[in-house]
């Protein structure tokens, strides 16, 4: 499942502010290749600017090759500030970042097994460890977002609804039962 090397040759690290892709060196990849297809490779050297939206407060944030920035880095944000990300860490209920944690693994990746999602998100959480069910569970309450494929839990994988990324995600989750 961990791919060794992005498509521009740099290091996939999983640790930082890159928990979740396991595809992508940085969120500057992620939005190069959706922008640019199969031509991101050689847009890559170019290293334009990137406009990608805040996923709280849909602000505009500028992303940049090799970026680093401080903690996470710039090239990896999805926040426009520290007070985007404190705020909606005090805004979420119990399971909402889990359930935006699992959006963003399956907007950076194909159809995925609950097992494969819960290897990702226990690997990458220091607090808790995530079981077949608990994903299933947390799916099953996505069901705007996320459609499931098979039958069985073992064959059951699970998808985005939608190839686009709607601006402020996060506040759209924890507002999905109003």
């Amino acid at each position: 499942m961990i791919v060794a090397a992005c498509y521009c040759g740099q290091r996939i690290s999983t640790g930082g502010g890159n928990r979740l892709n396991m595809n992508y060196c940085s969120q500057y990849c992620i939005e190069l290749k959706k922008k640019y297809g199969e031509a991101a490779t050689e847009m890559r050297q170019r290293k334009p600017v990137l406009i990608v939206h805040c996923e709280w407060c849909e602000a505009e944030i500028e992303i940049k090759y090799g970026d680093s920035g401080g903690s996470g880095g710039k090239h990896t944000r999805t926040f426009c500030s520290n007070v985007c990300q404190i705020t909606s860490s005090k805004s979420c209920k119990r399971n909402d970042m889990n359930r935006m944690r699992i959006l963003r693994i399956l907007n950076n990746n194909e159809a995925m097994a609950a097992s494969d999602i819960s290897q990702i998100l226990s690997q990458t959480s220091n607090q808790e460890r995530f079981n077949m069910d608990k994903i299933s569970q947390l799916c099953r309450t996505l069901k705007k977002w996320v459609k499931s494929e098979g039958q069985g839990q073992e064959a059951k994988r699970y998808s985005l609804r939608h190839d686009v990324w709607p601006r402020g995600f996060l506040k759209q989750i924890i507002d999905r039962r109003k």
